[in-house]
């Protein structure tokens, strides 16, 4: 799902409307967002709406999903692995017509983990 944004929503300053929800289980979660692009189909559908928490740890847990927040204001969903170098994570679809790429630890503004799912059926 590498879709592009501006980060400009996750700015508690900004003039964008929010409604809270409440969904069992996901207490701790920070936000729920919808999702374009196919790169982690099956498992998460565009149209889809994934649940998040912001990562605040110092480690990375490899092999989980994670929205990921560029400097350069890009945010992309992947499977997180690590890269070639101590500098670099590797990147990795659901979707094997994606190809995986690095990306420079240094760029990633912020990590969310995608903790849930919901489908979208109408």
């Amino acid at each position: 799902l590498g879709s592009a944004c501006n980060t400009f929503m996750f700015d508690p300053g900004n003039s964008l409307t929010f409604k809270e929800i409440i969904i069992p289980g996901y207490g701790d979660c920070d936000f729920a967002i919808n999702v374009w692009g196919d790169s982690m189909s099956p498992l998460i559908s565009k149209g889809s709406i994934i649940i998040c928490k912001e990562w605040k740890e110092s480690y990375i847990e490899y092999g989980l999903i994670y929205l990921i927040m560029t400097s350069e204001n890009h945010r992309t969903i992947k499977y997180v692995h690590p890269g070639s170098s101590e500098e670099t994570l590797t990147c990795t679809s659901e979707n094997k017509l994606h190809e995986s790429f690095e990306i420079k630890k240094k760029d990633i503004l912020k990590l969310f983990l995608v903790k849930g799912c919901i489908e979208r059926i109408t």
